[in-house]
């Protein structure tokens, strides 16, 4: 065993259960250098932790840290069983409890058909694809002989807002929404589009 000048080093943890009424403190007393609460028998109640008649710190159920001490006071604010981990050395909680209703299925698309190519004319916003409730998503991509590339969003896409997809490049987007296209160049630019659809 390890040893100071004060003598032998003291490790381990052991579990306290306490069963606390909500209004007084219970004592325990023994020596550590961690503490952690292991369990709570009422769901989201405080515990209150006082160290050698220091302040009172707040835990829930999980949750510890390291301090010295050779005396606990203990209270809770609700009645309830509590089990707390008290010694020499480090207790970790690696539980995780999840309740999730998935109301909305994760659908692949049926089929993507292509759309027929749209002009976009110089310094104009031109609407490439109406809004869909079927649709899933769409790609719009620009050719990579293009002079200039489009700047992709919503009916305010303009020179100064919209995704800018540039000449060679694609864009997918995820969006049921009316589709727009601004041209900031000097000449037409036609993207291609191919769309995700439900049905």
């Amino acid at each position: 065993m390890a040893t100071t000048s004060s003598g032998p080093v003291k490790r381990g943890m052991r579990d306290y259960v306490l069963n606390l009424d909500g209004t007084n403190e219970q004592h325990i007393d023994t020596d550590g250098d961690f503490f952690h609460v292991q369990t709570v028998s009422v769901g989201g109640a405080n515990v209150f932790l006082r160290f050698d008649d220091g302040p009172a710190i707040t835990r829930q159920q999980g949750e510890g840290n390291r301090v010295y001490y050779s005396r606990v006071s203990l209270n809770a604010s609700a009645a309830c069983q509590v089990t707390v981990q008290l010694g020499y050395g480090y207790a970790t909680d690696s539980r995780a409890s999840v309740s999730a209703t998935i109301t909305t299925p994760i659908t692949p698309a049926l089929h993507n058909p292509a759309v027929a190519d749209v002009p976009c004319p110089t310094l104009v916003t031109t609407q490439l694809l109406a809004a869909d409730g079927n649709r899933l998503g769409c790609v719009v991509g620009i050719a990579s002989t293009a002079a200039n590339g489009l700047r992709i969003g919503d009916a305010t896409t303009g020179a100064a807002a919209g995704v800018l997809v540039e000449p060679g490049q694609t864009l997918p987007i995820f969006s049921q929404d009316a589709l727009y296209a601004y041209n900031p160049g000097a000449g037409t630019i036609t993207p291609s589009i191919t769309k995700f659809m439900k049905t």
